[in-house]
């Protein structure tokens, strides 16, 4: 239920300090364009089969499009790590495949350049009749190699169902 989803990862220690960490980097770089950034209210996002930290950014900006905004941001700690350079450099060291278009900024810009983005930490990726199904975890100190590895195939059961 969204009650125990609540209970559970708003009162968990290892996905609030994931999930902060992945927050204080966007706001310091939100910081680096416009001196006004609103922090949302920690919650939950409840999606079929898996619940979400979310806390949303904000910012008023005339000077920079969505597209500088998103060219800025992009890629947070929650796909690539952090420090950026050091996990980036890892991983293209080591991961031995394609990304592809996995969490790509994905959102709605209107005819004037503003709107919203999120970033897509899961997707699919179709070529013929083969389908590539991407999710991650977020690892820090107090991850448990099992869990996440858990997490994640729950987080891929959603694009399989789809399918």
């Amino acid at each position: 239920s969204l009650a125990q989803g609540d209970t559970r990862l708003l009162k968990d220690p290892k996905n609030l300090h994931e999930h902060q960490i992945v927050v204080q980097k966007i706001k310091n770089k939100m910081l680096e364009k416009s001196p006004q950034v609103q922090i949302g209210e920690t919650g939950i996002m409840a999606l079929k089969n898996v619940y979400h930290l979310r806390t949303l950014l904000s910012t008023i900006d005339t000077s920079n499009s969505l597209i500088d905004w998103a060219k800025h941001l992009h890629p947070t700690p929650a796909l690539g790590g952090q420090p950026s350079k050091a996990a980036l450099d890892f991983l293209r060291v080591n991961e031995k495949h394609e990304r592809g278009l996995y969490a790509a900024p994905l959102g709605l810009i209107d005819a004037q350049g503003d709107g919203t983005l999120i970033v897509a930490i899961r997707s699919a990726l179709f070529d013929g009749k083969t389908c590539y199904a991407y999710a991650g975890c977020g690892i820090v100190d107090a991850s448990d190699c099992q869990a996440e590895f858990d997490e994640t195939k729950i987080k891929l059961k959603t694009i399989l169902e789809a399918l």
